[in-house]
């Protein structure tokens, strides 16, 4: 969510009154600083009202101490200002529904949710654990018709021992994002680590093939990415061709 309410009356919450006579506007900062967050990661794929961040990382990217950081989140836990999540252990805000709008979201689910809370202060225990186990549930199912669906699309293999697998509609991204001669010398390198390497293993590369092998390919040999994307140069120097060859088994 991009916003959420924040009450003029905050401060004067009985609980957040408790953090601010301990830790002062530090206390304070650091409370708000956690509802923004959890805001922020609720979304339509991901409805559960968890902390992304862990103390080490509010501390490495505001500066703060993580131990200090570590005992404040620990004492507005036990005032009951977050809870742990029992499963994954995660630190969890279900009440923050109740300052969001039904206007903000098109999700059915978060909808209800916005609804359940503004009609009473906090659902019981059991039911905020059948909404997370029924979120997990949700997401294996989403999983699973991915993998299915990812399974299912044909892949060609390429490369001088034929062990790179692209489907057809990434690799026709590949053609329009980058010239061929790049492409061919990236599958090349990634041929090269996959024979070298017998425990990488991956059910096809069309990902990993933007990553480090084109980086790779950009670092020794600029000048391909010169060239028009799907345009053969005839301008290679000896090194680079050979690299294409051995990536087209020695047919250019």
């Amino acid at each position: 969510m991009q916003y959420f309410k924040h009450l003029s009356s905050m401060r004067n919450d009985p609980k957040i009154k408790r953090v601010i006579a301990k830790y002062g506007l530090e206390g304070y900062g650091l409370y708000n600083l956690m509802l923004e967050s959890i805001a922020g990661s609720v979304e339509t794929s991901n409805p559960m009202p968890f902390l992304e961040e862990t103390c080490e990382d509010i501390a490495m990217f505001y500066n703060g101490n993580s131990a200090k950081i570590e005992e404040m989140v620990k004492f507005m836990i036990s005032q009951g200002l977050f809870s742990v999540e029992t499963v994954e252990r995660r630190i969890a805000c279900f009440k923050i529904y109740k300052y969001f709008e039904q206007s903000q979201t098109r999700s059915d689910k978060i909808r209800e949710l916005i609804a359940a809370y503004k009609l009473q202060s906090d659902l019981p225990q059991m039911s905020q654990t059948n909404l997370i186990e029924e979120n997990r549930t949700e997401e294996k199912i989403i999983e699973k018709k991915e993998k299915i669906a990812k399974d299912e699309k044909p892949f060609k293999l390429y490369g001088s021992e034929g062990v790179v697998k692209i489907i057809d509609d990434y690799y026709a991204n590949l053609q329009r994002d980058f010239p061929q001669v790049a492409i061919d010398a990236a599958i090349e390198e990634l041929t090269s680590y996959i024979v070298t390497t017998p425990k990488y293993k991956k059910d096809r590369h069309d990902k990993v093939l933007r990553g480090w092998p084109m980086d790779n390919v950009r670092k020794r040999h600029p000048e391909l990415f010169n060239k028009s994307p799907s345009t053969p140069t005839k301008e290679l120097d000896a090194d680079i061709l050979a690299v294409v060859q051995r990536a087209n088994g020695g047919n250019k």
